[in-house]
């Protein structure tokens, strides 16, 4: 999708302009196997992978921004074209949208497993789930070629201080890619039991361990209030040091329900349930 002036101008006005590219893979396979009449095992396994590219239409050409704005490196990453040059109560620019490039691989394998036995009033159900490893590689900073905002702060006019060189606001960021993991494993049991023909109780119990985000690189780094305004930096270690998040172990959900059934001179048919599940907020 060009921009409205094109070239090395550019002039698109978002960032899902530009070169687009989308492509999803993904397959899963299924066995469902009957040990005998009483006990039934279903099994699931599953993988996706995306890739989401963004790119400004000036992205392969030889013009960078460091031939028009000293101090800007030049990385292969973030491509050729002009900074963004925006006059903005003249509502008009220069360059691509600062968001691009921008880039996002985000990909997980999936495992569900759930073992179904029958045994007179029961019906148990056991099963596991993990996501492991999810993983999401991805380039989002904003101005990675540097922008420049003209306010009309100086001179009352936004060009003239475009040609004074008298900026409201300036950007640059550094170009990276994150390398973003993490990993989520369940496990439940569930208990359908038909005490009386009008009466069936649901009992189940869930728990889930969700890891908090961690990088490959260990380039993770928090602010600690405490600390005298300190940053504290991620290293090799367990799991907090590496996520600089202590990991939430707790995460149960209690089931109960109750499923009533009436029957009204052989035509009607009511179902009723009543449902307590807690919420396990993952940190």
């Amino acid at each position: 999708m060009p921009g409205y002036l094109d070239g090395l101008a550019d002039g698109a006005t978002n960032s899902a302009w530009g070169h687009l590219l989308l492509d999803s893979n993904s397959f899963v396979i299924g066995w469902t196997h009957v040990f005998r009449r009483s006990v039934l095992n279903d099994l699931r396994l599953g993988f996706i992978r995306d890739h989401a590219l963004s790119e400004q239409l000036p992205f392969s050409l030889p013009q960078t921004a460091s031939e028009y704005i000293s101090g800007i490196p030049n990385v292969p990453t973030s491509g050729g074209g002009l900074p963004l040059v925006k006059f903005s109560t003249s509502y008009a620019f220069l360059g691509s949208p600062i968001y691009l490039p921008k880039e996002q691989i985000p990909q997980q394998f999936q495992y569900n497993d759930t073992l179904v036995v029958s045994a007179g009033k029961h019906n148990l159900k056991f099963g596991v789930a993990a996501s492991a490893p999810m993983r999401n590689l991805f380039q989002d900073e904003a101005a990675v070629r540097g922008s420049l905002d003209f306010e009309a702060t100086f001179t009352h006019f936004a060009y003239a201080d475009g040609l004074l060189g008298l900026a409201n606001q300036v950007q640059l960021t550094n170009s990276d890619v994150v390398d973003q993991r993490l990993w989520l494993a369940a496990g439940f049991l569930q208990d359908d039991w038909r005490i009386l023909p009008q009466l069936t109780l649901n009992l189940g119990l869930r728990y889930e361990f969700s890891t908090p985000p961690t990088e490959g690189r260990n380039h993770i780094a928090n602010f600690d209030p405490d600390g005298n305004g300190s940053l504290v930096f991620a290293h090799p270690g367990s799991l907090a040091s590496r996520a600089l998040v202590n990991p939430n172990t707790t995460n149960f959900g209690p089931r109960v329900a109750s499923l009533i059934r009436w029957v009204a001179a052989q035509c009607f048919v009511a179902d009723t349930e009543f449902t307590t599940r807690p919420s396990s907020a993952l940190e």
